[in-house]
């Protein structure tokens, strides 16, 4: 528990409390498009790939809700689990939003916004993210929307995801 109020700390001293681009929290305030996912292979493959690509993995490493977070199960010869599990996800008409959550040693919240691909390119591009140090975690997409609007989310430049 000391190393978690640490962690939480030392994100605070340095992360800004900062608000999505007007665009983006306009956006994504409209009507859902599809909906939410809570499964990462039920996301659409470009999604996928462009998680790969932020987490600089050559193949997405993410583990679904359920999922145990790396370190929370240490039994020698088990299975490994990724550090980093999908909360949920939705798409608004111009973007799909990730929420994934972080193991030890600094755990939190992220929030991913992506570019969803069209005629001038055919993938998605990471175009906002920040952190949600705030727990619980949000629990659903008004919640979530709602930190978002509120400006209760952290950048932490480079080092969110």
């Amino acid at each position: 528990m000391k190393r978690l109020l640490i962690s939480v700390l030392c994100w605070s001293a340095i992360s800004v409390a900062i608000a999505a681009p007007s665009s983006i929290e306009h956006d994504l305030a409209g009507p859902p498009v599809g909906e939410v996912r809570t499964r990462v292979e039920a996301l659409p493959n470009w999604l996928q790939r462009a998680l790969a690509r932020t987490f600089k993995q050559r193949k997405l490493y993410l583990g679904n809700p359920s999922d145990p977070l790396a370190e929370e199960l240490l039994i020698e010869g088990q299975r490994e689990y990724p550090a980093r599990r999908l909360l949920f996800a939705f798409e608004s008409s111009s973007h799909y939003t990730v929420y994934v959550e972080y193991g030890l040693p600094n755990v939190h919240a992220s929030v991913l916004v992506f570019d969803k691909p069209g005629p001038k390119h055919t993938s998605g591009h990471l175009v906002w993210g920040a952190a949600d140090l705030h727990r619980p975690f949000a629990r659903d997409r008004t919640n979530l929307i709602d930190r978002i609007k509120k400006a209760a989310l952290f950048e932490r430049p480079g080092l969110i995801w």
